[in-house]
């Protein structure tokens, strides 16, 4: 059965369609789709089998597919991997027919995951390589083609990133929506790649998402400021975009944790303590950090410096910024100071490493997001981060976090030291800030949003 617009009643008896209702329902619906989505209805209402009763106001079953690269259990530092799997638990939990297009790691296979078909398929997952991920674009096309074609799919959702959806865009066989988590472009404007043909590999995937937000039906702005991204740098039409706001944690259970972490780590009990996490990488500020490191011993010396994250898989010893981290802390004499965790941690651990800071800190260059912020909020943190991302946005919304310019060391430098100098009330942070983010990043309105725009996109005319 296909799958059919939220707006109409059908009703279908005996070998042949011997009686059909249509009803316009409370929905409100703008009069100049009406006769589209009616007619379009009747239609598609002749390929459901004979002796079908069913009511479409508001209980469709949708047949969708998700591309995701990384998927669980791999890539979980990625955003695909962090995002998506909640997203497709929500559509198979409201009884849709969910099928997710990944990249497997040894041999293809294809599981039932309590409900949801998990499609792993070849080549094999080699980091960095363009010509890998090019062949896994092709074969993740290649079975969502075969799907389209036996009636099994009405929708695909894919991220923008790399250039994922584009052959599902180009190709139009299906409504496809787009999720924008990062873009190829914010890696070679803050120069985080290694060598030249890397280089070249992220300004041709930049070229494949432009091609791809320009076919996609509809994207998916994760931020405010993605969205003004999408409207004046990419000149997508605003009906084309729709922002909503990326939830990707559980508020019951990020939150305080008092522990006995700080121990596990070598981290005196009453030494202040700032914490960075993220990927080890130009376009997260990384190196900006290191030289701010000096200058915030200065005023406090016994500050300790926690990094949770890792180079990426795909660099060497020579681009290392984890080893030019420890250099640069050898050269001035503070390699007592700081903590390097590369080990994957569970959401378990990572909140009480989170609840133990003083002063979270956050100095990317380049953000769509930057859900750190969020994580550090929820567990009752001061919060010093750039002016990108989210983090400006949150600031008007009233959270009191620390904002600098991107790429000023002397000024992130500041900020640190004004907040670990910061004796006020904890408590301002604790509740006040995290309040306002667990109102504002809800996973069921968000869910709500997303399930209302795969309405609106298949009950809208082909593009």
């Amino acid at each position: 059965m296909l799958w059919t617009p939220p707006s109409f009643v059908l009703e279908l008896s005996d070998n042949s369609v011997t009686q059909f209702e249509i009803a316009f329902c409370s929905r409100n619906v703008p009069s100049s789709g009406f006769l589209y989505r009616m007619v379009w209805s009747v239609i598609r209402c002749l390929e459901v089998p004979a002796g079908e009763t069913f009511n479409v106001s508001g209980d469709l079953k949708m047949k969708i597919a998700f591309l995701s690269k990384e998927y669980p259990p791999y890539g979980m530092n990625y955003a695909g991997a962090l995002f998506f799997p909640k997203v497709v638990r929500a559509f198979a939990e409201r009884g849709h027919q969910v099928h997710v297009i990944t990249q497997a790691m040894g041999e293809s296979s294809i599981d039932d995951d309590q409900g949801v078909v998990i499609h792993r398929i070849g080549p094999k997952a080699k980091s960095g390589s363009a010509l890998s991920r090019m062949r896994y674009n092709v074969a993740a096309w290649k079975t969502l083609s075969r799907m389209a074609r036996d009636s099994q799919l009405d929708i695909i959702d894919a991220p923008v990133t790399f250039g994922e959806g584009l052959l599902p865009t180009l190709l139009k066989e299906r409504p496809v929506v787009l999720y924008s988590f990062a873009f190829s472009n914010m890696f070679t404007r803050t120069g985080s790649y290694e060598t030249r043909r890397e280089s070249l590999s992220l300004r041709v995937s930049s070229a494949l998402e432009d091609v791809s937000l320009r076919y996609a039906d509809r994207v998916v702005a994760n931020s405010p400021a993605t969205y003004r991204y999408l409207i004046s740098q990419k000149g997508l039409q605003p009906e084309r975009v729709e922002e909503i706001w990326e939830v990707r944690i559980d508020f019951g259970k990020w939150c305080f944790a008092q522990s006995s972490i700080r121990a596990e780590y070598n981290i005196p009990v009453n030494a202040p303590m700032v914490l960075y996490v993220g990927w080890f990488q130009a376009r997260k500020g990384i190196q900006i950090l290191s030289m701010a490191i000096a200058k915030v011993l200065e005023k406090h010396p016994d500050t300790v410096f926690v990094f949770v994250g890792r180079d990426p898989p795909s660099t060497s010893g020579a681009k290392s910024r984890k080893n030019a981290l420890v250099q640069l802390a050898r050269r001035f004499g503070y390699l007592n100071n700081i903590r390097v965790i590369e080990s994957f941690l569970p959401e378990e651990k990572l909140i009480k490493l989170y609840s133990s800071c003083d002063t979270f800190v956050f100095p990317s260059l380049s953000e769509t997001f930057g859900w750190p912020i969020v994580e550090a909020i929820s567990c009752g943190r001061r919060v010093v981060a750039t002016n990108v991302g989210i983090a400006p946005d949150l600031a008007k919304m009233g959270v009191k976090l620390r904002v600098v310019r991107p790429g000023d060391a002397s000024g992130l430098a500041d900020a640190i030291v004004t907040s670990l100098s910061d004796t006020g009330n904890p408590m301002i942070y604790e509740s006040e800030n995290r309040r306002v983010v667990k109102q504002k990043f809800s996973f069921e309105e968000m869910m709500d949003r997303i399930f209302r725009l795969h309405e609106d996109v298949l009950a809208s005319p082909k593009r």
